[in-house]
């Protein structure tokens, strides 16, 4: 059962057991994606109810709106391509997923710094 990613696990027990090498991290990183992503959605609903655009005396936000939606549409996108990998174990999503946090990084660093 030797192939490319899989090895072979010895359990304490004695058993054998066959698993993917680097899988428990690919899920550490999806679900710390996720916790980011959900403080981010708090982070968005802060936003919009303290820019809320309805009202005539709010004040005007300094963060572009395009600036935030990219970054919500790449955080999706990049999510969607690290599940796609962990579940093809295809290198190339992983390390296309990889590039769109890079880009969700520096949009986020531009609302940080703004």
């Amino acid at each position: 059962m030797a192939g490319r990613g899989v090895s072979c696990l010895v359990t304490a027990t004695g058993g054998t057991g066959v698993g993917w090498n680097g899988g428990d991290m690919g899920v550490a990183a999806l679900i710390s994606w996720l916790v980011t992503a959900f403080f981010g959605l708090y982070l968005l609903a802060v936003w919009l109810i303290e820019y809320d655009v309805t009202g005539e005396g709010a004040p005007a936000s300094r963060l572009p709106t395009p600036v935030i939606s990219g970054h919500v549409l790449f955080a999706l996108t990049g999510s969607v391509f690290w599940v796609i990998h962990l579940l093809s174990h295809a290198g190339t999503q992983g390390w296309t997923a990889v590039g769109i946090l890079a880009v969700i990084a520096a949009l986020g660093l531009t609302m940080f710094t703004r």
